[in-house]
């Protein structure tokens, strides 16, 4: 059992390595960064050297687990949690590959599924050797362990409230009015988690829609429509067959990047009303000119070279000309 002057031996031996312990959280962070990233595993990822009035509190509450010379050669082990990673997953049917992930890159000591559904909730991986052995940078501090604990954001939002409820009052249990609020949030925090996999999934299906190849003026009309949330009227075959001739594949994707270089929509109607007066080419005129910067007074030329008898791209080389005082 640990005295009071025992856990004060302990932080004070701690504090004076902590440095270390916050390079083997940092490296370990930026690994597990690295690694989620490429398996395209939407998290967020947090790292840190526990704190010294931290492990105080902790050996001072395991005080009968513990004995002084459990610590005699080494703090870690029997310590593991000195240096920490969390891995938050935006998804519950990402937490599994994540581990799986993460146990195939590094070394565990200890795996331990702590997940519930009433409780607190995550995997606990406890790793070491986390670096390769030509690693100079690392090499000094590959040995020492680093716990990593893997769970959902939801997850999280309630391990930390029942771990205040557990650590930080008395009795380390949740009286009636904490019990009634605990199982409302665990409602919530259910209804939460569906609706975060719900929007994920479906947003990953409007995603892919933006790869699609549009093949044609109604399919350029569907897009500028959404786009602009409005109808939109003009010369879509003449807008198309300009933008189709100069873009290798058109796609919603494509057209967000040639939008993202051109005018902004006040600016170009204020050129549309100048060089368009009539507004013979109505709304597709005004996108015309929203995405002339997108291309070049040799583009519209060409354009022309073309099919002479196209007034939209007549009216494109008009307002260019205007921009460049004159001169295309």
């Amino acid at each position: 059992m640990l005295s009071r002057q025992d856990t004060e031996t302990v932080a004070a031996r701690f504090a004076e390595t902590r440095p270390r312990y916050e390079r083997v959280a940092g490296e370990v962070h930026r690994r597990a960064v690295n690694l989620l990233h490429g398996r395209a595993l939407k998290s967020v990822v947090t790292s840190r050297a526990k704190s010294v009035e931290s492990l105080k509190r902790s050996l001072w509450r395991d005080r009968e687990k513990w004995s002084p010379d459990a610590f005699e050669l080494s703090l870690t082990p029997p310590l593991v949690d000195l240096a920490g990673v969390r891995v938050l997953l935006y998804q519950d049917s990402d937490v599994e590959p994540a581990r799986n992930a993460l146990l195939a890159e590094f070394t565990a000591l200890k795996s331990k599924d702590k997940r519930s559904e009433d409780a607190y909730s995550a995997y606990h991986l406890i790793v070491h050797n986390w670096c390769p052995d030509d690693d100079a940078d690392s090499s000094e501090i590959r040995s020492t362990p680093c716990e990593i604990q893997i769970c959902t954001i939801v997850e999280h939002v309630w391990n930390e409230l029942e771990h205040d409820i557990k650590y930080k009052q008395p009795g380390g249990r949740p009286d009636d009015g904490q019990d009634e609020l605990l199982a409302s949030l665990r409602s919530e925090l259910g209804l939460c988690a569906r609706t975060v996999q719900r929007l994920m999934s479906r947003t990953a299906a409007r995603s892919r829609l933006n790869e699609e190849q549009l093949v044609g003026a109604q399919d350029l009309r569907r897009y500028l429509e959404g786009r602009f949330r409005r109808r939109v009227d003009g010369p879509f075959d003449e807008l198309w067959a300009f933008i189709s001739r100069r873009v290798d594949r058109v796609t919603p994707r494509a057209m967000d990047d040639l939008f993202a270089q051109g005018h902004l929509e006040p600016t170009a109607s204020g050129l549309q009303r100048e060089f368009d007066q009539d507004t013979a080419h109505r709304e597709v005129g005004l996108v015309a000119v929203m995405l002339l910067p997108a291309f070049s007074a040799e583009d519209v030329r060409d354009a022309i070279g073309e099919n002479p008898g196209a007034p939209l791209w007549r009216f494109m080389l008009r307002v260019l000309a205007g921009e460049h005082g004159g001169k295309t």
